[in-house]
């Protein structure tokens, strides 16, 4: 598999954790950090992992909000919000994240 194949099923992934706001996680426990990229997905659902910890669930501005807050840059030049919003325009499902976290594996 490319690497650039996994960031794109990274992104859908978290395109679904996003849209279910992080009930898909329950379901995916089998996904940590250390599956996504470095420079790009890594921080964001680390974030993610620390949004769900403090307040049981992730939505858009809390995560753009946090990020923004840690002066994070996906792959060092791409503003939260945006990058964010994009993974949110994927529209993927809950259904489909839970799949993707096996291919992920």
């Amino acid at each position: 598999m490319s690497s650039l194949y996994a960031i794109q099923q990274e992104k859908e992934f978290l395109s679904g954790v996003i849209r279910s706001e992080g009930a898909v996680l329950a379901e995916c426990s089998q996904i940590t950090e250390a599956d996504f990229t470095p420079d790009t997905n890594r921080p964001v659902f680390a974030t993610i992992l620390a949004c769900m910890a403090t307040e049981r669930r992730v939505n858009k501005e809390i995560l753009v909000a946090r990020l923004e807050a840690m002066n994070i840059k996906v792959a060092g030049e791409i503003p939260p919000g945006l990058y964010v919003n994009s993974l949110d325009l994927l529209g993927v499902s809950a259904k489909s994240a839970v799949a993707l976290a096996n291919e992920l594996k």
